[in-house]
Formats: structure tokens, C-alpha cells, sequence
């Protein structure tokens, strides 16, 4: 789903960071560069411009290397679309290891969190930007992804809150 809204946008023009850690969808799993790489490649081979970064989201740090990375690439962010997510497969409420919950909060809703608060300035700033946050029909419930369900339903959240603000 990330990657279509990607393509779409470098499309028309867009420059993009693709910012993949390339891991497990289990967000445990360790990741490489590879998975963002292969999307700036195709991307540039149809004419676009992109570049890749493989940080994982869900820390403030992590956020400001992925923006600082843009910033450092085009100049500015004008756009940043939160796509961020992992799950686990299904296990019950308390089956899952505490870390494995905390990773899928931390991919599912912190990363986009993060990510807001350190765009938001340069955006207020710029006196225009978009944020595009990206969300699941699962915050309606589903057996065995507690964690992810609380992340996307956290998204809902934080998305009408920053409309209000911004």
C-alpha cells in the first residue's frame, strides 16, 4: 500500500525518501537497506527522483535521522505519508512476549507520532505541508492482534487531533 501511494506520487513529480527498514513484518526481525533501495530503483528508472533510507520509525531520534535525511536530499518536506506497520501472526492476548507488543506499537502508531512532531515545524514553517496518515479496518477488532489494533486505532486518533491543531 506504501509503496503504490510512492509511486504515485513520484509520478507527478514528487521527490521522495523511501524509508524502509526491510525487517520481518514482525517488526523483530532485523531489516536491510535492500527493501527501500529496490523502490528507489524503480522509481528512478521511470524518470523519478528518490532516495533510500532504512531507519526504523518508532523512536524521536529515528524520526529526526529519517527527516534530517529528506531535508539533507531536497530541501524540504512537503509531504510525509505515515505507512509504517507490522504485526505478528496471530497470537492471543496473553500469548505475545511483552517486547513483540511493544514493537508493534512502537512501528504502528509511535513511528507516526514521531514523525508528525518533526515534520510539523518545518511544515508550520513553510506555511504548507500534508500529512497523510494511514490507518486499518482492523481498529474495528480482530482475534489475535491486540497490539496492532491499539497502533492503527491510535492512528485515527492522532490524525483528527493534529487536524484540529493544525
Amino acid at each position: 500500500m506504501g509503496s503504490a501511494a510512492i509511486y504515485q506520487l513520484a509520478k507527478r513529480g514528487a521527490k521522495v525518501l523511501v524509508n524502509d527498514y526491510g525487517g520481518g513484518f514482525d517488526t523483530i526481525t532485523p531489516g536491510s537497506p535492500d527493501v527501500a533501495q529496490a523502490v528507489v530503483d524503480e522509481i528512478v528508472a521511470a524518470g523519478g527522483e528518490a532516495v533510500a533510507n532504512s531507519t526504523s520509525v518508532g523512536t524521536g531520534e529515528s524520526a529526526r535521522t529519517i527527516v534530517e535525511a529528506a531535508v539533507k536530499a531536497f530541501g524540504r518536506v512537503d509531504i510525509l505519508l505515515n505507512n509504517a506497520g507490522g504485526s505478528r501472526p496471530l497470537h492471543n492476548i496473553d500469548e505475545d512476549s511483552d517486547e513483540a507488543i511493544e514493537g508493534v506499537i512502537r512501528s504502528n502508531l509511535l513511528g507516526s507520532i514521531m514523525m508528525m512532531r518533526r515534520v510539523w515545524p518545518l511544515m508550520r514553517a513553510q506555511n504548507y505541508g500534508r500529512i497523510v496518515n494511514m490507518s486499518s479496518n482492523t481498529v474495528l477488532g480482530i482475534q489475535g492482534m491486540l497490539a496492532y489494533v491499539a497502533g492503527k486505532g491510535g492512528i485515527i486518533g492522532i490524525t483528527g487531533a493534529s487536524a484540529i491543531e493544525g
